[in-house]
């Protein structure tokens, strides 16, 4: 059974109960691609439904018991961490999550994991009035995913180091956060286009911010040009706000 139709059939089913049997079952198929596979899906499944996201990433954690290795208790504690955080706002509970996490990998010598997991963690130490130890955090997750060309993932590090120092009122400080995610976003390829044009959007809200109109308003084109390009509506009606605020 391909790794793809073993997730799709856990997914179907619709009874936990049956869904653990399923795991059971299938215990010897569960590498290390298919849960983490299953953390990607968890996290993101909490854009749609956050409880039902929470109860995967528990299927994980049993997954985890039923292989009994670190690496996928790590997957379920990240998927948790990330819906606790940026969908239920319990910042402090999953900021235990992340570090448990974290010490996982640590352990694994997975410094790449480690680092992934820093992009969404910022949220919880922001969140929580732990400005600097997002900072220093964000400074050595940046270092490891640069030294492994990892230019999508470093982009939306930078750009949530960026949004940060937005929320402090470091409007210039932010704008050259946005200006580096657009440069490691066009290194990332054209395939991950709809991410300059976020890059393009938070750029024009820094320079609207810093008083300089016809700088955000020529950003602001820029994206709504990317999302008409890709037939994304809703962007495109938020780009079309933002040139009137503008």
């Amino acid at each position: 059974m391909a790794q793809s139709e073993l997730i799709e059939q856990l997914l179907r089913l619709n009874d936990n109960a049956a869904q653990r049997d399923y795991l059971q079952e299938q215990r010897s198929r569960l590498t290390n691609a298919v849960v983490k596979e299953l953390k990607d899906r968890a996290i993101q499944l909490r854009l749609q439904d956050a409880q039902g996201a929470l109860a995967l990433s528990a299927l994980i954690a049993y997954a985890a018991e039923l292989t009994g290795c670190a690496t996928h208790e790590g997957y379920a504690l990240w998927a948790e961490a990330v819906i606790r955080s940026l969908e239920l706002a319990e910042f402090q509970v999953a900021l235990t999550k992340y570090d448990r996490a974290i010490a996982i990998f640590r352990r694994a010598n997975d410094e790449v994991s480690q680092a992934i997991i820093q992009i969404s963690r910022l949220w919880s130490l922001e969140s929580l009035g732990r400005h600097e130890e997002a900072f220093a955090a964000a400074t050595w997750a940046g270092q490891i995913l640069e030294a492994n060309a990892m230019w999508l993932q470093l982009g939306t590090l930078t750009m949530n180091v960026g949004l940060i120092h937005n929320r402090l009122g470091n409007d210039q400080k932010a704008l050259e956060h946005f200006e580096q995610t657009l440069t490691l976003y066009q290194r990332a390829g054209a395939q991950y286009e709809v991410w300059w044009a976020q890059a393009e959007h938070n750029r024009s809200l820094a320079l609207r911010n810093l008083g300089r109109f016809e700088e955000s308003l020529a950003a602001c084109r820029n994206s709504l040009a990317i999302h008409q390009k890709l037939g994304n509506s809703t962007e495109v009606a938020r780009a079309q706000q933002n040139l009137g605020v503008t």
